[in-house]
């Protein structure tokens, strides 16, 4: 899902509870734009992959993080 991580204004509901994009991406932990949230299937923050990524680069960085098995952050 792509966030306006600076909109308070734009709002949407996420495992029961209404957040703004800003809210959303301070509870993602989100300190640098543009930021690529990693979530699991239950929705936990994983990692995070900051700066903007060529697609190579962020597919890259994705096989990096199913290498590791989504252990440790």
């Amino acid at each position: 899902m792509k966030l306006n991580a600076e909109d308070d204004n734009r709002t949407f509901d996420f495992m029961g509870k209404k957040y703004s994009e800003a809210e959303m991406a301070a509870v993602m932990r989100v300190r640098s734009f543009p930021n690529f949230v990693i979530i699991d299937p239950t929705l936990k923050n994983i990692t995070q992959l900051p700066g903007y990524r060529e697609p190579e680069q962020f597919l890259e960085g994705l096989g990096y993080i199913v290498k590791k098995g989504f252990r440790g952050q």
